[in-house]
This record gives structure tokens, sequence and C-alpha cells, in this order.
């Protein structure tokens, strides 16, 4: 009997360390980004960085606009919520794709470096870090769109 409180007291406080342990990393990782957040919400970083922060801008705007389309457009179809989301996704990969090639394109950058305007609005710099991170969104896109395009078929078969 004895033996069976001291290992539930010894599970109990590996349980609390191992919680504690978590906790003070999260704390620390939350400070660090919160540190890095204010100081790139500064009025100098974003007059330093305005094209990188204006490009963000029109790519958010574009994707949420095409969320927008989506919903609108597929609900008036009357689909079922689970081909909504893949389909969600689908255009969002359709632009995300389409993003990622062009910031690629040689003879696009030249113009964009020589056009004064389109240079201070995209950022011509960044765009390898850009296209990785496109990448990496493709990704989660894909594996999304993919997911729910199950999920539908399986309840789809289900039914039958």
């Amino acid at each position: 009997m004895n033996y069976d409180k001291e290992e539930n007291v010894q599970s109990s406080w590996t349980l609390k360390a191992l919680i504690l342990f978590v906790l003070r990393n999260n704390i620390r990782m939350c400070q660090s980004l919160y540190d890095g957040l204010e100081e790139k919400l500064s009025r100098d970083y974003l007059y330093d960085n305005l094209s990188r922060v204006i490009f963000i801008f029109i790519y958010l705007s574009v994707s949420i606009a095409l969320f927008i389309f989506v919903i609108v457009y597929r609900v008036q179809q009357q689909l079922n919520w689970l081909e909504v989301i893949a389909r969600i996704c689908g255009m969002q990969l359709n632009f995300n794709c389409m993003m990622m090639i062009v910031l690629m394109l040689r003879y696009t950058m030249r113009l964009i470096r020589s056009n004064r305007i389109l240079y201070n609005l995209v950022p011509v710099d960044d765009a390898i870090s850009i296209h990785k991170m496109i990448g990496c969104w493709i990704v989660v896109l894909v594996f999304i769109h993919a997911l729910f395009h199950m999920i539908y078929f399986g309840v789809g078969s289900l039914g039958k």
C-alpha cells in the first residue's frame, strides 16, 4: 500500500515539475515575442520598412477578399460546409502559387526595380524570403484542402 502512495506522490511531483517547466518556457517565449512586436510596431520601423508593410497589407487584403468571395459564392450554391472550407483553401492555393511564381520571375523583378512606384510598393530585396514564406503557407493549405476533401468524401459515402 505504501508503495502505491509513494508512486502517486512521485508521479504527481513529476507532473508538477513538467508543467512548471513548460509554463516557464512559454512565458519566456511570449515575452520575447512581445518585445519583438513592440519594436516592429514602432513608428521608425514602419517608416523604414514601408514597402514590406504595404505588401503584407495588400497580400492580406486580397486573401481576405478571396475568402469572402468563396464563402458568398459557394454558400449561395448551398454546398456542404466541409466542401466550402476545401474550396476556400483551393482558392488560396491558386493565389499563393501565382504569387510564389511571380516573385521569382527575373523580368518581373527587373520591371519592378525600374518603376519607382512599384519599387516602393513591392519589397524586391525580400523576394526570396517572401517566396519561402509563401511556400510554407502553401504546404499548410494543401494539407487542409486535402483533409477537408477527404472528410467530405468520407461523410458523403456514409450517407449513401
